[in-house]
């Protein structure tokens, strides 16, 4: 699996955030309206934002010009619903390429839900320790139930880490920004999973702060 951890920017919200998502505040009125499915995103303070017509994302109370980005996939695979439970209610989430390197996305996103209460399981080949909780090198091989598996893989890997996710009983599968594989997706769907893809958990967590 090593040789298709997800680096920089392919693996979710831009590399280098530096827990600045933390941070981010919509202008008043903005949030209701921001639409997260949208075929389309922003890149705003180096994060990617989902799209929204004639709106604007304030940052530390300075506003931002954001650029289109391709790649948003469909609705189905980022219903606002799905994504609201899997962040609010579901509490063990596996990271599949979660190493003890800060410079990596997965590593920023697994802190960024483990400060928002989550409990993180790292799931990596060197089974390191990792934000002081204890890596195992498969799914296979972690010993509770886990509510959410995060896919930090290469999209053409992901699937594999998909049906192991399927095989250990999991409830839901997040596939980050760039990691798309909507047959693997589809397979995950028809064994009851919840499935999002193509969304960043930080980015999302933030459109609904205090919602």
């Amino acid at each position: 699996m090593t040789g298709g951890l997800l680096k920089g920017t392919a693996g979710g919200c831009a590399e280098g955030s530096g827990g600045g998502l933390e941070e981010m505040e919509l202008t008043p009125g903005t949030a209701d309206e921001l639409q997260p499915h949208r075929q389309a995103g922003h890149r705003a303070g180096g994060h990617l934002l989902p799209s929204f017509e004639g709106e604007s994302v304030a940052r530390k109370g300075k506003f931002l010009r954001a650029g289109r980005v391709a790649g948003y996939v469909e609705n189905r695979f980022a219903d606002v619903d799905v994504i609201k439970r899997m962040l609010h209610e579901a509490h063990t989430w596996a990271f599949v390429g979660l190493s003890d390197n800060p410079e990596r996305t997965a590593y920023d996103q697994a802190r960024l839900l483990q400060a928002r209460g989550k409990r993180i399981i790292p799931v990596h080949p060197a089974a390191e320790t990792v934000l002081g909780e204890t890596g195992y090198p498969s799914l296979a091989e972690v010993p509770e139930k886990v509510d959410v598996v995060a896919v930090y893989r290469r999209s053409e890997l992901a699937g594999q880490s998909v049906d192991e996710a399927i095989a250990i009983g999991a409830g839901a599968i997040w596939l980050p920004l760039g990691v798309i594989d909507e047959t693997a997706a589809q397979r995950a769907l028809d064994a009851g999973l919840d499935v999002v893809m193509d969304r960043c958990p930080g980015v999302e967590w933030a459109l609904r702060r205090g919602r």
